[in-house]
């Protein structure tokens, strides 16, 4: 479908088991419980893993960490980010002494800048959007010898973001029927799904993107890359207006299926919110769980 894309992002599975060991537990072993409402609605257990009980807020707190644990201490990092890859990384890149340099949009949300630059990073602000932003970093990160990051195509981050399904399986084994996961640039669903693959060749792997941006999206379905239209939303993490060429790769092979809902994003209100992962153990019954759908929401439903 996707002929003359580069090869897929290889996550390795041994390095998620040592990223475990070695990620911040400030951002490990999260929060994961049932939702009796979404349960009852949709007869059958419904299990959210909940990413925002962390120091960013953001479950991208582990792939910075992870990335900045591994990365070469004399040569400075640089990303583009909406907000959430950039505290993820200022986080790691200042326990592990790295200078950092984020750009970002002007509009991009003001807490999320502000925390990026509390936390130790330089913060270079563009006019325009976030592609723009990705072009200036990619830009000076090439004149002045940085390491370039970009959510999507570098194995650490999806490592990290691995780590989420290894909890999983440790407290269900293979008995998940479904995993549905948030699909922004693709490291969460990458690491995801590659885990899953490799732990429980039977669970269904279903990525959940937004109407408001759908490129990626788009991309999986048709094979085409096609730069999407601009859109406003205050959840600008959860969204991407150009496809990643990396992660298509892997969504080939390794999600079932991906979905795009109306408006998924518009509906988060807070700055620091995410959409918690949705997952559902096999049940005694009929498996009247393949008719789930997940549910986007910054207070879980309980």
């Amino acid at each position: 479908m996707t002929d003359g894309l580069p090869a897929p992002l290889i996550v390795d599975l041994d390095e998620v088991k040592r990223a475990r060991r070695e990620i911040d537990p400030a951002f490990t072993n999260s929060p994961l419980f049932e939702s009796a409402a979404l349960s009852k609605q949709y007869g059958g257990r419904v299990i959210l893993k909940l990413e925002t009980a962390n120091p960013i807020g953001s479950f991208k707190g582990r792939g910075g960490d992870w990335l900045a644990r591994t990365a070469d201490h004399e040569r400075p990092l640089a990303c583009a980010s909406a907000g959430n890859l950039g505290q993820g990384l200022a986080y790691g890149a200042r326990r592990a002494g790295i200078p950092l340099h984020v750009f970002a949009s002007r509009s991009a949300n003001p807490l999320k800048l502000a925390r990026i630059k509390d936390l130790g990073a330089s913060l270079h602000l563009v006019d325009g959007d976030f592609d723009h932003a990705k072009n200036c970093a990619a830009d000076q990160a090439a004149k002045e010898d940085w390491r370039l990051i970009v959510d999507g195509e570098d194995r650490r981050l999806a490592e990290g973001a691995a780590t989420i399904a290894a909890e999983i399986t440790d407290a269900f084994a293979d008995t998940i029927d479904l995993i549905f996961v948030p699909v922004g640039n693709g490291s969460l669903a990458c690491g995801v799904a590659t885990w899953f693959k490799q732990h429980s060749q039977r669970t269904r792997i279903v990525g959940v993107s937004s109407t408001v941006a759908p490129a990626t999206y788009n991309a999986w379905r048709s094979g085409v890359l096609e730069v999407g239209p601009s859109f406003t939303t205050i959840a600008e993490g959860l969204c991407a207006r150009t496809p990643r060429r990396v992660p298509l790769r892997v969504f080939e092979t390794r999600l079932t299926t991906s979905s795009s809902f109306p408006k998924f994003a518009s509906c988060l209100p807070r700055p620091h919110c995410g959409v918690p992962m949705a997952s559902s153990p096999s049940h005694p019954g009929p498996r009247r769980s393949q008719r789930l759908r997940v549910t986007p929401t910054c207070k879980a439903p309980r």
